[in-house]
């Protein structure tokens, strides 16, 4: 399905995620946690869960579907649609996207987000980029075609969900055989 999205056609018309999108930092619910650490470049999934007080600060609270945008080091080019409600790293951005999904996974999946994130981000060690730029500086192309009766994130959580339990099942059945 990215594979799909990542070559549909795009129109002149540009939005920015401001447009589009609500900055969520809501108080932390002691669940388990999702840092960059799990984030995978250019993908929508996450590798797994971590465990509950991995962070003991800066951690918010999320609900599924939320999208998330590794704010530091922005060259490694990490996000993901968030599976299940978790408590999430501060140095991940956290947006509720209300309309445009699939023009917003477009863009994630190309370079012309990622040459902008880092012409914009601070720093040469570890480079941040500024929630407030992300919002409101990085151009986001609209597509030509939406998926209207889909809810893509909806879709993508509840693959990543799957896989997630895949690997967990692989790991108990490799303990049974040791």
């Amino acid at each position: 399905m990215e594979n799909l999205i990542d070559h549909l056609n795009r129109s002149n018309v540009f939005f920015y995620l401001k447009d589009v999108a609500i900055l969520l930092k809501n108080k932390k619910q002691n669940l388990n946690q999702v840092s960059a650490k799990v984030l995978e470049k250019r993908s929508s999934f996450i590798k797994s869960l971590e465990k509950k007080n991995t962070y003991k600060t800066n951690s918010f609270f999320c609900p599924k579907e939320t999208l998330l945008i590794n704010s530091i080091r922005t060259y490694l080019e990490k996000f993901a649609i968030l599976p299940t409600n978790s408590d999430v790293n501060g140095t991940v951005t956290q947006l509720k996207i209300k309309k445009k999904q699939t023009s917003v996974l477009h863009n994630l999946l190309n370079d012309f987000f990622w040459k902008q994130s880092k012409t914009y981000s601070k720093g040469t060690k570890m480079p941040v980029l500024s929630k407030r730029d992300l919002l409101n500086k990085i151009k986001f192309y609209s597509l030509k075609f939406e998926f209207k009766e889909l809810n893509l994130f909806s879709y993508f959580t509840c693959l990543n969900n799957l896989e997630i339990k895949i690997k967990q099942i692989k790991k108990l059945l490799f303990k049974l055989l040791i």
